[in-house]
């Protein structure tokens, strides 16, 4: 019996050329199997497509773009309030001012006969301060310097007293030493017309907006009788304030 050839692991393959009869022998090992892509891979691209594919994994982003884009919407809203809100109800205007009164000490002609020299005069102005505000706190620091005027003359320099609210009353106090022929007329009962210039830092708060001014503040009245009255009366005003 004729032995054949132990099978080879290899096949033999012969392919015919188109131009020649040459032949071609391509050989593979049997055994050797390729896989593309590896299994590794394989296994990835399972594990994304189940991980995508999972329904609970769309509902969770989902739910972050709604909550990201609520966020969002309500920050808009908000600045756009607050806009608002600024622009209307917190749009400070500056204080108004008025005299209320006056009043004076050691006014007396008579008292510069003593052997000693007299007290300086003491003007006291009744300034009243209303806040146009009343969503916000008004806050005067004061400290500056006010001076009270007659016939062009100073009579009086003293200095602004603190306070604070919408509606206030300042004592402003000052002092001086007018020459006799002015305290006679401060004395008399003709009418007088009188200038009050002050220094004045405003402050006003909320919680939404804070202003503050140094406002320079001119008041011209006129008052009728005696400065060391009790009961003296403001016949005419005009009070303007620059910043």
């Amino acid at each position: 019996m004729e032995e054949r050839p132990p099978p080879s692991k290899f096949h033999t393959l012969h392919l015919p050329s188109p131009s020649s009869r040459e032949t071609y022998v391509v050989q593979y090992p049997r055994d050797q199997i390729h896989r593309v892509p590896p299994p590794e891979h394989a296994r990835i691209i399972e594990e994304h497509f189940r991980i995508s594919s999972d329904p609970s994994r769309h509902a969770r982003r989902r739910n972050v773009i709604l909550i990201a884009g609520g966020v969002l919407i309500l920050g808009i809203l908000f600045a756009v309030i607050m806009s608002i809100l600024r622009a209307t109800a917190y749009n400070p205007e500056a204080p108004e001012f008025s005299v209320a009164g006056i009043q004076a000490k050691n006014l007396d002609v008579n008292a510069t006969r003593g052997r000693r020299p007299p007290p300086s005069p003491v003007f006291t102005v009744a300034l009243r301060a209303r806040s146009p505000n009343p969503r916000m706190h008004a806050a005067y620091a004061g400290g500056r310097e006010a001076t009270l005027s007659f016939n062009e003359y100073r009579i009086g320099r003293g200095k602004m007293p603190p306070e604070k609210g919408a509606d206030v009353n300042f004592g402003v106090t000052m002092t001086g030493n007018p020459p006799v022929a002015i305290k006679k007329l401060l004395t008399g009962a003709a009418a007088k017309a009188m200038v009050l210039t002050a220094e004045v830092p405003v402050e006003m708060t909320s919680w939404a907006r804070n202003q503050k001014w140094d406002l320079k503040l001119s008041c011209q009245f006129t008052v009728k009788g005696s400065l060391t009255s009790k009961t003296i009366k403001i016949a005419s005003q005009d009070c303007q304030t620059e910043s």
